[in-house]
């Protein structure tokens, strides 16, 4: 991901594709060749920075191994993408929810009732319930972090994230599930933890939207269309 500003749509304008691949009526791939792919890569010069937000796995595989020289990539413009929290959810709650929340009150958390998340605050929903409960010694944006620790682990007795599930922030509990949303950071916010090494915690963050998953095959006897 480019912080650059790159204008893809003027490219997608200015220069007629070889082949354009229609995915679905909102995303579609288009496939450029000769001088139209030299003056589009080259515009990617200008790039100074870029952040991998995802397929960070297979890039790091990459690095490490002999016969693996190229990952496949793509550029996007920052200001062009959404970053969604991820929510976490337990299938039941291993105590009754009362008790969860009287244990947050004790332990000196603000709560209240709510129906979206809020930096330093984590909403809670549960049975049609919904409630906010502010984060102690929060700082920088672990907000992720620490909702694990001050609240799936201690007031709701879940230490294990593996039980955990992880959805969109989006998601509808069902019935008897616990839902714990976060307010995602900003593309600012990103930005500087990124210049800053800072790492944050396993599913912080989802960006969007996200690239179709595609089965490229190189074989000598098999013509490409590129």
């Amino acid at each position: 991901m480019s912080e650059s500003i790159i204008d893809f749509e003027s490219a997608i304008n200015s220069y007629k594709a070889k082949h354009i691949h229609t995915i679905n009526d909102r995303d579609a791939v288009y496939a450029y060749v000769g001088q139209e792919k030299n003056e589009i890569l080259e515009s990617l010069d200008k790039i100074d920075t870029l952040f991998v937000v995802d397929g960070h796995h297979r890039l790091a595989s990459t690095q490490y191994t002999k016969n693996k020289q190229n990952c496949l990539c793509a550029i996007m413009n920052i200001q062009s993408l959404k970053i969604q929290s991820i929510t976490r959810v337990m299938n039941q709650s291993l105590k009754p929810f009362d008790e969860c929340i009287e244990y947050l009150i004790k332990e000196g958390h603000t709560i209240q009732s709510g129906r979206e998340a809020l930096k330093g605050h984590v909403l809670i929903e549960y049975n049609g319930e919904s409630v906010l409960v502010e984060l102690l010694d929060r700082f920088s944006n672990y907000d992720t972090y620490l909702l694990h620790t001050q609240i799936i682990s201690q007031a709701f007795g879940e230490y294990n994230s593996n039980n955990l599930r992880y959805e969109m922030s989006d998601y509808i509990a069902k019935p008897g599930e616990v839902v714990f949303k976060t307010q995602p950071v900003s593309v600012d916010e990103f930005i500087t933890l990124a210049k800053e090494n800072v790492i944050l915690p396993p599913k912080t963050t989802c960006f969007m939207p996200k690239l179709p998953s595609l089965l490229v095959l190189s074989v000598r006897d098999i013509k490409s269309p590129f």
